[in-house]
């Protein structure tokens, strides 16, 4: 027959599958049974049509969250070097980094709470607007921000959920071990990689060379000698036995509490070990600051005199003094006269009435009933 016959796929009465239109010769009905060499051609190139699919759009989605994820972490800094340093090289550091911010900012604001400039502008992830300019209170910023990090950071290597760094091994000479007890090694705080990754993570905020570069390089030594200061105990002991018996002692490097290190770099500034310096601009002749006398490398350094923080101007980091809370009974730096007279401001007072909880009782079980009573505030702001 010369006619051109349609061909399909159909199936016979024993359910296999044939292709109609061409004859058969064991069944005679015009069918023929479809072999499963026939078939397996083309459920290969189906399966690798299927899996080359797939794997493109795993890879796709894996390729674009990988870029997300990482343009969302970049944002976070202000420079591309810091972040580029971080995003790619120590991700897993971003919640140190975030935990030093809250830590510095936390102990920043509480040392400065009464005085004119009350860190309001304080920051880690982005350069804070305080240190545009070479002040005494940028140079207690720089000390601060560099001690918070390595602290964090060292920290958080000793914890052991990180991959950047791991806890110091290597950092302790344990005492010799007698013949009650012995001694072995704990996991200390990686104090020399805390200090190595906030030192490259803070150099990379200003590039190159230049008066606050390096005024910055010179005020971060500070913070980093009151991190590895020794006057406190060098290391703590762990008990390890039956019963308390203290067999074993295990012993470990542990940074104090970053309250401590604050207080300190605090002492700096309050305690006038500052100094002002002068830019040495011939190249080649010894120190980048000319010092005056007396103005050793144990001391905050700055260029210039702080601004008027009496004034608002966010460009320093002045949110100025106008409705700050002051005390008109003291002559501290908080006091109306210290923050509001001086800046030209008058105070006023004002009275708020609030409510809190008095006269508690525990009621088994378990919960506290208190009654609430009404109280009179009265404070004095700037106007």
């Amino acid at each position: 027959m010369n006619s051109m016959q349609r061909t399909s796929i159909g199936y016979n009465n024993g359910m296999s599958p044939t292709i109609a239109g061409s004859s058969s010769p064991a069944t005679g009905r015009g069918v023929s049974t479809l072999s499963l060499r026939t078939l397996l051609p083309w459920s290969l190139v189906v399966l690798v049509w299927l899996f080359v699919g797939v794997c493109g759009i795993s890879s796709t989605t894996t390729t674009t969250t990988t870029t997300t994820t990482t343009e969302n972490c970049l944002q976070l800094f202000d420079t591309y070097s810091q972040g580029v340093y971080v995003c790619q090289h120590h991700s897993d550091l971003i919640v140190a980094l975030q935990i030093a911010e809250e830590l510095g900012r936390e102990e920043c604001q509480r040392a400065f709470e009464r005085e004119m400039w009350n860190c309001s502008s304080f920051s880690i992830l982005r350069a804070p607007n305080v240190t545009s300019l070479a002040t005494k209170e940028a140079a207690y910023v720089h000390a601060l921000s560099l001690a918070a990090i390595a602290h964090s950071v060292a920290k958080v290597c000793a914890v052991g959920d990180v991959t950047s760094c791991s806890c110091d091994t290597e950092r302790l000479e344990l005492p010799a071990t007698d013949s009650e007890r012995r001694y072995a090694m704990g996991c200390s705080d990686n104090v020399g990689f805390g200090l190595t990754f906030a030192t490259n993570f803070l150099h990379k905020r200003h590039l190159g060379v230049g008066p606050l570069q390096e005024i910055e390089r010179e005020n971060m030594r500070i913070g980093a000698r009151v991190v590895q200061d020794e006057d406190e105990p060098p290391y703590v002991c762990h008990c390890i036995g039956v019963s308390g018996s203290c067999t074993v002692l295990t012993c470990q490097y542990e940074l104090p509490e970053f309250s401590q290190l604050a207080h300190r770099i605090q002492d700096y500034y309050f305690t006038n070990r500052t100094c002002k310096v002068r830019w040495n601009n011939i190249v080649g002749e010894g120190s980048a600051f000319v010092r005056p006398p007396g103005c050793g490398d144990n001391k905050l350094i700055y260029m210039v005199d702080s601004p008027n923080y009496c004034v608002r101007d966010v460009v320093v980091g002045s949110l100025g003094t106008a409705g700050r809370k002051c005390d008109p009974h003291t002559t501290g730096p908080n006091s109306c006269e210290n923050l509001c007279t001086r800046c030209g401001l008058g105070h006023v007072s004002i009275e708020e009435s609030t409510e809190s909880n008095c006269w508690c009782e525990f009621v088994f079980c378990c919960e506290i009933r208190c009654s609430k009573c009404p109280e009179r505030r009265r404070y004095h702001v700037c106007t």
